[in-house]
């Protein structure tokens, strides 16, 4: 199990360090242009991998927490802080980020085809989003963990609000934009915030649930969003 779990750890800073990087190669090129599709491509084939390795690392962490993390034992963390922080925590935000990307990425790609949203992956990803943050929140409150017990209603309300876009007939002509924005972006925040909490404590374990390091990435995620939904809808009411 412990390479098993090293295989997936490699796979997934290799794929990570890909979306890290086109992220900003995405969002600083020209929207609708060459670059923008080339970068964005890798981007959310980068992510889409990334997000499986990290899925695979939580389930590892969960079927044997102590045999997967030796370092961290051996630096006293507990058994129970193991498998909230690497496989609970994990498990959620590896599945949030992966409907984050594939609704970001077939918003566009479907934007002529709402009706095929309506496919059973990409629901039962929003599902699923739901289930592991819920499920997160509840062991959250079991150990007390307000980061635990908060953070997941970012996930759950987003995947409400997918679920919701997907149900509608007859989206506005500019809505794909904006879902193709809340979630390319989502999921950047998601793993710019994984980077930071589940790479950085391997280096400082004291700075395990620190507050400053979820909400670095989260503010300037939003930020970003804001402006581009902004940006959008003062396009739209020039065209009409």
């Amino acid at each position: 199990m412990y390479y098993l779990f090293k295989l997936f750890v490699s796979i997934h800073i290799a794929t990570g360090a890909v979306g890290l990087l086109t992220f900003w190669l995405a969002v600083l090129t020209r929207k609708g242009g060459a670059a923008h599709r080339k970068y964005g491509g890798l981007f959310a084939r980068a992510l889409l991998a990334a997000g499986s390795a990290a899925l695979a690392m939580s389930l590892c962490t969960l079927a044997s927490p102590i045999e997967t993390h030796p370092s961290f034992v051996a630096a006293g963390m507990s058994r129970e802080t193991l498998v909230n922080i690497f496989g609970w925590l994990m498990l959620y935000l590896s599945v949030f980020t992966l409907a984050l990307v594939w609704h970001g990425r077939s918003s566009v790609r479907l934007k002529s085809n709402h009706l095929a949203h309506r496919a059973w992956f990409p629901i039962g990803l929003q599902i699923a989003t739901i289930a592991a943050g819920a499920n997160c929140i509840w062991h959250g409150v079991l150990i007390s963990q307000p980061l635990m017990i908060s953070f997941p209603f970012i996930g759950i309300i987003f995947a409400g609000l997918t679920l919701r876009f997907i149900a509608t007939p007859n989206p506005p002509r500019l809505a794909y934009l904006n879902e193709h924005v809340k979630g390319i972006v989502g999921a950047a925040i998601s793993v710019y915030t994984a980077f930071m909490n589940f790479g950085l404590v391997r280096l400082v374990p004291s700075l395990t649930f620190n507050p400053l390091l979820w909400a670095v990435p989260l503010s300037i995620g939003l930020g970003i969003i804001i402006y581009h939904v902004l940006r959008l809808r003062r396009g739209a009411r020039r065209a009409s």
